[in-house]
């Protein structure tokens, strides 16, 4: 029995994973035409502000859920009816209340950033509406997570996305400027909403019994402190540069991070199936063994990729597709995306610390590379400019990703991919160095940099071949088994 429920959760996992993928694939698509059209259109300052703004109302929306979605998905037996309308309904009444204290307090926040104005403010008290749309789909997109119903999830998405950037285009082509940027995130968020409560089996009933989730609260409580710590710890940009300097080196920050986060995708996908897959696996230990191992391995063979692709043809990338007016993020931008490759490792094995119940060590460790990141942004901020916060992230990711291995390793997990991390960097330095060569020896225009990139990619794939067939072998058979699905 306990065989026929391990071999069920992983097709479904397989199954929810294709999905996400597919989903991914046309998201990025969309997403990649949406903002080489946006940042010729805009310039990198309003980038920054809206950058800012988004900051502040994801801050807010931590303090809506009390921990109690992750508290749906995690737990091992199913919540009633009455459990998950209470909690709806607490969801609801926690998303109107921030929502309220942040349209009072809204004017308030140029005491933080200096370029704060009246339109920024404004900006803010309408988007604050987003935070009672989300939260009135959160319960049940939850219950999609639990169910592993991740076909109707990424439809879901899908959906708000080409939404987004269709209304975010076409306003900006016809000068709303930032405007753009806001009335594409209210379709957007509708869009969503009306969607789940569309493709949902589940309604609320009219009853709301607090005691009924005071203990999921208590669970809660934890998940909501790790999620909020880790959402200080990745948001040193409005934070640190925000504060210190101007929106436009936010602006240029918070691309080259965004630009960056296209190879994370596929680690972020296989880290969100397997938080729901891992909590109905919690004492099979081989088999979380070897999917960690696995999955690790195929996720840094697409990073690692990315990475040297980057860092050899970044500058041209820039020129050809953006303009150089982002040239300047450059730097920011080779060390966001060296983050991606050790990333992968910390969002994967941070997901297993989560899904094996142990928030509060995950909430402590968290903390403490809060302090870390920071002290290292602040120092290098005013030692080298807005690219040291860039450096900082990449030191605090590695050290991380070195402490989570340690700790999965104590909880019993058993994971050796140290030889195979140094076959890839050593493969990868080989690419690398050349791509270098074959940037210096061929004129710079878009068809040489087009043939640039699909020699380096040859010889990629040839030397993982040679060294790690193994390597190869797998991400072929994730590919295959994904399309099959």
């Amino acid at each position: 029995m306990e065989k026929n429920t391990t071999s069920l959760v992983k097709d479904k996992a397989l199954k929810g994973f294709s999905f996400l993928m597919g989903r991914e694939m046309l998201m990025k698509i969309a997403a990649i035409i949406g903002q080489l059209a946006l940042v010729r259109l805009l310039a990198p300052e309003l980038f920054g502000i809206f950058a800012l703004i988004s900051f502040i109302l994801n801050i807010s929306e931590l303090f809506t859920d009390l921990g109690l979605s992750m508290t749906i998905i995690q737990k091992k037996t199913c919540l009633t009816s009455e459990e998950l309308s209470s909690i709806h309904y607490v969801k609801l009444f926690m998303a109107t209340f921030i929502c309220c204290l942040l349209f009072v307090f809204a004017p308030n926040i140029h005491f933080i950033y200096n370029d704060f104005g009246q339109i920024e403010t404004l900006i803010l008290r309408i988007l604050s509406i987003t935070l009672i749309i989300k939260s009135a789909r959160s319960v049940v997109t939850s219950i999609f997570e639990r169910e592993l119903k991740y076909n109707i999830i990424s439809a879901i998405d899908l959906s708000g996305m080409i939404l987004y950037y269709i209304t975010a285009v076409f306003l900006a082509i016809f000068g709303f400027g930032i405007w753009s940027f806001v009335w594409a995130l209210l379709v957007k968020e509708l869009i969503e909403t009306i969607l789940s409560w569309i493709k949902s089996d589940w309604l609320p009933g009219v009853v709301i019994k607090i005691s009924l989730i005071i203990p999921l609260i208590r669970v809660g409580s934890y998940y909501q402190m790790s999620f909020i710590t880790g959402f200080i710890h990745q948001a040193t940009i409005p934070i640190v540069a925000g504060v210190l300097s101007t929106p436009y080196y936010v602006g240029l920050l918070d691309w080259s991070s965004n630009a960056a986060s296209i190879p994370r995708t596929f680690a972020e996908n296989v880290g969100r199936v397997s938080f729901a897959s891992f909590s109905k696996m919690q004492d099979e230990k081989e088999t979380v063994s070897r999917y960690i191992n696995k999955s690790f391995i195929v996720i840094s063979f697409i990073s690692l990729y990315f990475v040297i692709a980057t860092i050899a043809f970044g500058k041209e990338l820039i020129s050809f597709l953006l303009t150089d007016r982002w040239l300047p993020a450059l730097p920011a931008l080779y060390w966001f995306v060296s983050c991606t490759f050790f990333l992968n490792g910390t969002g994967l094995l941070g997901n297993l610390v989560l899904a094996l119940g142990k928030t509060k060590l995950l909430l402590y460790t968290s903390l403490a590379f809060i302090v870390l990141e920071y002290t290292l942004c602040l120092i290098l901020f005013n030692a080298i400019g807005f690219t040291g916060i860039a450096m900082a992230n990449f030191i605090s990711i590695f050290i991380m990703f070195i402490y989570l291995v340690i700790v999965v390793r104590k909880a019993g997990i058993k994971i050796s991919f140290s030889n195979y991390i140094l076959k890839a960097l050593c493969i990868g330095a080989i690419t690398f160095t050349i791509g270098l060569i074959l940037n210096m020896k061929l004129d710079s225009n878009l068809l040489s940099l087009f043939l640039k990139l699909i020699a380096t990619s040859m010889l990629y794939l040839l030397l993982f071949k040679l060294f790690l067939p193994e390597v190869l072998t797998q991400f072929l058979k994730v590919i295959k088994s994904v399309l099959k699905k």
